[in-house]
């Protein structure tokens, strides 16, 4: 094990950001000891001599072993058990301004860089109890897979390390934007504008799927749109960093969350189930159907999993829940009313409009991806993804029965113009052969 961490993650990282051919010629000059060489090349194996096998983490058990037990010098300037009091302070080369969002005993931070001040971050600690090395060896893996994932709908991640007490954190920019569901109300979005915003939430959680990470926390607060209208995924992968071989534990105390927050945690892992991407097809469903409708498609009383589990029954399709009367609260704890006037209010179509457009297609997708099991919903995001792509398109989908009625309906509402066009000519046609007609049967 070396013993200078971050000498470690400077000759790595530097050794990262050059082409492969360049490296061995760099390891050469900068390091002296033979093992400390070794370690570093192990890692840069692990992160991109497996390109074709993400889930092959072959050679890197030595490499982990470097954050089993970092010294308190080296890893931070303060642990997260002063998070009530970081302000001010620092985190590696961070500076901290203020608490921007969490929970306790974690928390997200902004924070700017020491040698780059113009540059906000957000940094989220982590509470996972990694007195653990198999914790620590597993974390610094994954952290890799997703420091390197870039889209334009991901928050990037860029930077991870431990604190003094041991505990991970996390840096990724820093993004300001509002909650999706708010930015629609405020720009009173209708329903296909909504759709369209949702579609890059897709798109962002289908790119990390395909790299074998699901985010396993998606809710309203972590995917926030920017000014110019471009939606961004917070918080990917932290769920798999807090959880994987020790899920049961974590998801158990996850249940301690805000009801709001429950409402996005599909049956399975209510119950303490692993993490997987079925997980995310619920929670998209979730944030789709309040998209849509302004309710939640569940309203969560309990706490623990024999009073959450009876709550997540089939839910109300989206067109009947239209109708509903329900009271929400706001992030700042007011507390508003959801009815079809305030429906109205919020987006640029009447509540009778909105209902017409959900009845049919977007209720059957909303509800596949919502099912209470999961071997009854889609089975990826992509298949979610492509039902609402078609249904944007109105073409068929793969939820509703393919009768001929229903693609002709579909067929025509794709060529308006051309379908109009020809009922006239034929209309004429027919009209213009009357005369004809009658004439033949005079004589």
């Amino acid at each position: 094990m070396t013993d200078n961490w971050q000498q470690f993650k400077d000759v790595f990282q530097t050794a990262l950001d050059l082409p492969i051919e360049e490296r061995s010629a760099y390891l050469d000059r900068v390091c002296a000891d033979a093992s400390f060489r070794k370690e570093v090349e192990s890692l840069l194996d692990c992160y991109t001599g497996k390109e074709d096998e993400p889930g092959d983490r072959s050679g890197v058990a030595s490499v982990s072993d470097l954050i089993d037990e970092p010294s308190a010098k080296e890893a931070n300037t303060v642990g997260t058990s002063q998070a009530d009091s970081l302000a001010e302070t620092f985190i590696d080369q961070y500076q901290i301004a203020r608490k921007i969002g969490g929970s306790e005993p974690e928390g997200v931070y902004l924070a700017v860089r020491i040698d780059a001040p113009n540059q906000n971050v957000a940094i989220r600690l982590l509470k996972v109890s990694a007195g653990s090395g198999a914790y620590l060896r597993w974390f610094n893996q994954d952290r890799l897979i997703l420091m390197k994932l870039r889209q334009a709908h991901l928050a990037n991640l860029l930077d991870t390390g431990l604190d003094r007490d041991g505990e991970p954190y996390l840096v990724s920019e820093y993004i300001e934007g509002i909650p999706i569901a708010e930015y629609c109300d405020s720009k009173k979005l209708n329903t296909r504008a909504r759709i369209a915003l949702f579609l890059e939430v897709c798109g962002a959680i289908q790119y990390a799927h395909r790299h074998l990470i699901a985010h396993g926390s998606l809710d309203s607060q972590s995917v926030l749109v920017k000014n110019e209208g471009n939606a961004k995924v917070l918080n990917l992968g932290i769920a798999n960093l807090r959880n994987r071989e020790f899920s049961t534990q974590v998801t158990g105390s996850s249940l301690s969350a805000k009801p709001e927050v429950l409402e996005y945690l599909s049956p399975e892992r209510v119950r303490g189930e692993p993490i997987t991407t079925a997980d995310d097809v619920y929670s998209l469903g979730v944030l789709l159907y309040q998209l849509l409708t302004g309710h939640s498609p569940y309203r969560i009383k309990g706490d623990s999993t024999d009073e959450i589990l009876p709550d997540l029954f089939e839910a109300v399709r989206p067109s009947k829940a239209i109708g509903q009367i329900s009271e929400d609260v706001r992030p700042d704890g007011s507390k508003i009313t959801i009815n079809p006037h305030h429906l109205s209010s919020c987006r640029n179509e009447r509540a009778a409009t909105v209902r017409r457009r959900l009845a049919g297609d977007l209720d059957s997708i909303v509800l596949k991806a919502i099912r209470r099991d999961a071997a009854k919903r889609y089975s990826t995001v992509e298949q979610f993804c492509g039902d609402i792509q078609r249904y944007m398109e109105r073409r068929p989908v793969s939820v509703t029965k393919n009768t001929l009625a229903y693609r002709a309906g579909k067929f025509t509402a794709r060529h308006k113009g051309g379908t109009i066009v020809a009922v006239i000519g034929m209309t004429a046609l027919i009209v213009s052969l009357i005369p004809m007609v009658g004439s033949l049967l005079l004589r």
